[in-house]
């Protein structure tokens, strides 16, 4: 039998009640598990398994306590605060998730936003020499974590098997543009360790999430990271990597910052962006915005007084750039169809 969809009014009914639940001292037991309300505790989101979710207290962080939740709230994922309580029987189970201030999203293969991490302050982009970077889903990224202001950091892994090859040196030039910027890029590899400072440093005191393409190895570098080789990873080959982590997971790099490594997502999603927002996105275009002959310019090659165009053609702006923006607002064009 085909599970029973949500009307937007029940939903709205179940958000209330939610954030009712978190504003009360006792919660009401539901029909079908009894609370016993003095086992209630604030805890952090560690992974979401589908039935099973682990969380730990935040008052003793070093004890992983497995749970389910009720079937009316929304599906916790790694950094959530969840409200946990422990049942008569000895179990223990989600009774409601607080309020998100940030939640990064993907598309699922049905073409749904789907939740992957939230709370999130700083995102780590990670890169590899092998395969390829893809400059194009690279801005995307930025685009899309600058519409959520959280800072991000540009981290550039394989650098050991760089070579003299013409195409690794062109990498190199093209991530000095994002520096040139303002943007941090590390370069990291798991043969050598001096990058791990500098990532712990920027994470400090901050919950970072590590996105990038599948087979880029941002496991790998996580475990790196947390000194510790919990964590199962596959080998990368040649042309692409298989990447074995299976869900968000949150680990900590001591009881202040903590780390949420995905699975392998192509891009975060873009469709709610604006045309503003993702100009907004690509920051040294900035000084140039409102300076174009014409009011409802386009921006594209051959718009006649365009300020970006000719600041591309003086070389101030870099022509990947404006084509990327230009191929971002066509494809938002286009899925709006």
């Amino acid at each position: 039998m085909p599970k029973r969809r949500l009307t937007n009014k029940q939903r709205k009914q179940i958000a209330t009640r939610q954030q009712n639940k978190l504003k009360s001292d006792s919660i009401i037991p539901s029909a079908e598990v009894k609370i016993n309300s003095s086992d209630r505790l604030e805890a952090l989101v560690m992974s979401n398994y589908g039935v099973e979710l682990e969380v730990r207290a935040k008052q003793d962080l070093s004890k992983p306590i497995y749970c389910r939740k009720r079937s009316n709230i929304i599906a916790p994922v790694a950094g959530d605060t969840a409200i946990v309580e422990k049942t008569s029987q000895g179990d223990f189970i989600v009774v409601a998730v607080k309020p998100r201030y940030t939640v990064l999203e993907k598309l699922s293969s049905a073409n749904k936003l789907k939740p992957v991490a939230a709370n999130v302050t700083q995102v780590f982009i990670v890169l590899a020499l092998v395969p390829q970077p893809n400059f194009y889903i690279l801005d995307k990224y930025i685009v899309t974590i600058k519409h959520y202001n959280i800072d991000l950091t540009i981290v550039l892994n394989k650098i050991d098997l760089i070579t003299n090859d013409e195409n690794h040196k062109e990498i190199i030039e093209r991530l000095k543009v994002y520096e040139k910027i303002g943007y941090k890029v590390i370069q990291a590899s798991t043969v050598a360790s001096p990058w791990v400072d500098d990532i712990k440093k920027i994470a400090n005191q901050k919950t970072s999430v590590f996105v990038g393409d599948s087979g880029v190895g941002k496991s790998s570098l996580v475990n790196m990271i947390l000194s510790t080789k919990a964590k199962k990873t596959g080998e990368l080959s040649s042309n692409k990597g298989t990447h074995t982590t299976s869900v968000a997971s949150l680990s900590f790099i001591d009881s202040f910052s903590y780390i949420i490594d995905t699975p392998g997502i192509r891009e975060l999603n873009a469709k709610f962006l604006t045309t503003d927002d993702i100009l907004s996105g690509f920051i040294e275009f900035q000084s140039y915005i409102g300076s174009c002959k014409y009011r409802n310019c386009k921006h594209c090659e051959g718009s006649q007084g365009c300020a970006l165009q000719q600041a591309k053609d003086q070389e101030l702006i870099t022509a990947e750039r404006l084509q990327n923006y230009l191929s971002i607002i066509e494809e938002l064009n286009q899925n709006k169809k």
